[in-house]
C-alpha cells in the first residue's frame, strides 16, 4: 500500500515509541584502558577494592600529636611536645608517638600510630631540634583525612549508565581501577540519494549539488560518542539503495538514509523498507519544522533513519532527535533529560504554525549585560543560516510564535 507523506507524528511521541522498543543487540560492551574512557558510559557499576585513603593521612603541613596533649594551648600558655622524627611523604612512619611526644608532617603524610590529629605548621615553634612550641590546642582527627573517608572499601563506586568525565576516570585510577567496562560505540552507516547529488571534489552542473550530508552527519555521529562508515552516494534506484542498506544494515547498528524522504521521492523509500520482511514503521513524518519529511523505521530491530536532503533541515533533526538517541543507545541515562537552556530576549517577532513543533536558528549576542537572541532569516536550503547562527529556539507545537521582547529559551549549537 503506497503510504501518504502527512501522516506526522510529535518528536516527543517518537522518542518514547524509540525507548520503548527492547535494544538487547545494542547492549555489547568492551573493557579498556581507564585512561582511554572520557565520554564513555559505564556498562556495569564498580565497586571499590580498596579504601582511599588508605590509611589515615595528614591534610596540612605541622606536627602530629596527641590532641590531649594540646588541651589549653594558647599563645600565653603554649604546650610544649618533644619532636621524634619526621615523617616521610611515600612512607608508613616506622616509629610511634607516645604521650608528650610529636612528629613533623607534610600534607599527606601517614599519620604515625598513636598520634590522632595535626597541628598546623603556623601554630608551631621551633625551639630546639628536639622541642616544639604549640600555641593553639586542636580537637580528635583534626586536620586528618581519616583511611576510608574518601571512598570505603566494598562500597559502590560509580554507578552503571555513568557517563565518565575527568573527575570520574581520576577516581577510578585513585583506587587501581586501571581498566573499566563500557557501552560499545554504536555503528553507524551513512548513505547520500538521489540523481541529483555527486561528490564533493566533483565541479557540479546546473542540478546538481555536492554530498554535503555525508559528512555533517558524520561529524554528529562522532559528537555522540559514535562510529560512522559512509557507503557514498546511491543514485534513485530500487535495486541500487535496498542493496546498499542491506549491506550497511550487517555491517552497522544505525542506518542514515539522506535525501529520498521528501514529498516527491518519499513513495520510493518506504518501498524499499517495507521489502524488508522484519521492518516496523515508526513515524512517516515528523510534526516538525525543519525536519518535517523525517522516516524513522525498525529493520530487524536496527534503527533506519530517513533524514530531508536539505542540510540544514538535516543538522536540526539530527541535532535535536538523533544524537541523543545515539547516546540513548550507548547507555546514555540522560540522553533525552532537558539540558539547561540559555534565557534571552528576542529581537524581534517570529510566527509559527500551530500543529507543529517548529526550530529557528538565532544569533545570540550581549549588549550591556543582556543576552539577546536574533532570529536568522534564511530559507531552508541556505547553508549560510547554520555559519551565521549559533543557537535554536523551540516554539512548541501549540503556540502561533513569540513576540519581540519575550525571554525564550536556547539550545546552543
Amino acid at each position: 500500500m503506497e503510504h501518504k507523506f502527512f501522516k506526522t507524528i510529535e518528536k516527543a511521541k517518537l522518542i518514547n515509541k524509540i525507548k520503548k522498543v527492547k535494544y538487547e543487540e545494542y547492549e555489547e560492551y568492551e573493557e579498556i584502558n581507564t585512561e582511554d574512557s572520557l565520554g564513555r558510559v559505564l556498562y556495569q557499576d564498580i565497586v571499590s577494592k580498596e579504601d582511599l585513603p588508605l590509611c589515615n593521612r595528614s591534610s596540612m603541613d605541622g606536627y602530629a600529636v596527641i590532641s590531649k596533649n594540646t588541651f589549653g594551648a594558647s599563645d600565653s600558655l603554649p604546650a610544649y611536645l618533644g619532636c621524634v622524627g619526621k615523617v616521610s611523604v611515600n612512607s608508613f612512619p616506622e616509629r610511634q608517638v607516645l604521650d608528650s611526644e610529636c612528629m613533623q608532617i607534610p600534607t599527606g603524610g601517614s599519620l604515625p600510630v598513636g598520634a590522632d590529629s595535626v597541628v598546623m605548621v603556623e601554630y608551631t615553634k621551633k625551639i630546639s631540634d628536639n622541642t616544639i612550641e604549640i600555641y593553639k590546642s586542636v580537637a580528635p582527627n583534626e586536620n586528618v583525612m581519616l583511611q576510608g573517608e574518601d571512598i570505603k572499601k566494598n562500597k559502590l563506586l560509580l554507578k552503571k549508565g555513568t557517563k565518565l568525565k575527568a573527575q570520574e576516570i581520576g577516581i577510578l585510577l585513585a583506587v587501581g581501577i586501571t581498566k573499566c567496562t563500557v557501552y560499545k560505540k554504536i555503528r553507524c552507516g551513512i548513505i547520500s540519494t538521489g540523481d541529483e547529488v555527486v561528490p564533493t571534489d566533483k565541479k557540479v552542473k546546473p542540478g546538481e549539488i555536492r554530498d554535503v550530508n555525508s559528512y555533517t552527519l558524520s561529524c554528529l555521529s562522532t559528537q555522540a560518542g559514535a562510529v560512522f562508515k559512509r557507503y557514498g552516494i546511491v543514485k534513485d534506484n530500487f535495486d541500487s539503495l535496498k542493496s546498499y542498506l542491506t549491506k550497511a544494515l550487517k555491517e552497522n547498528d544505525v542506518v542514515f538514509l539522506s535525501g529520498g524522504s521528501s514529498v516527491g521521492a518519499y513513495d520510493f523509500t518506504i518501498k524499499v523498507i517495507n521489502s524488508f520482511k522484519n521492518k516496523n514503521i515508526l513515524s512517516y513524518g515528523l510534526s516538525l519544522s525543519p525536519g518535517k519529511p523525517t522516516i524513522t523505521a525498525l529493520i530487524d530491530n536496527k534503527l533506519v533513519i530517513g533524514l530531508p536532503g536539505q542540510v540544514a533541515s538535516a543538522l536540526v533533526v539530527m541535532k535535536v532527535i538523533f544524537v541523543p538517541v545515539l547516546k540513548f543507545l550507548m547507555g546514555a541515562k540522560d540522553a533525552f533529560e532537558k539540558k539547561p537552556l540559555m534565557k534571552a530576549i528576542l529581537t524581534r517577532n517570529i510566527a509559527s504554525k500551530q500543529g507543529r513543533e517548529d526550530f529557528v536558528r538565532v544569533s545570540i549576542s550581549m549588549k550591556k549585560g543582556e543576552i539577546f537572541a536574533n532570529p536568522v532569516t534564511a530559507k531552508s536550503g541556505l547553508l549560510t543560516s547554520l555559519i551565521n547562527s549559533n543557537g535554536l529556539i523551540t516554539i512548541p507545537s501549540n503556540c502561533e510564535g513569540f513576540y519581540k521582547g519575550d525571554i525564550v529559551d536556547v539550545i546552543k549549537w
